[in-house]
């Protein structure tokens, strides 16, 4: 999680110098990335049952599906 938080701030400037317009859709979906491995997470600790499984699926829905609307506006 660190790494992919690091890769995400890391990519971000070279992102930006290279494909300035370009740049929010790009950083939009790195950060969805991000909320999708870290959904892993937790099941990942539970193991895999039922319970973790709706857990996941709830994490992933909530903030996943938030974040990309809450910075649809800045990629376009």
């Amino acid at each position: 999680m660190l790494v992919l938080v690091g890769l995400d701030g890391g990519l971000r400037p070279w992102l930006t110098r290279r494909w300035p317009s370009r740049v929010a859709r790009i950083v939009r979906w790195m950060d969805f990335g991000v909320i999708l491995v870290s959904s892993l997470v937790l099941p990942l600790t539970l193991g895999w049952t039922y319970n973790a499984f709706w857990w996941q699926l709830g994490y992933v829905l909530l903030f996943g599906e938030t974040w990309m609307r809450l910075t649809e506006h800045s990629s376009h």
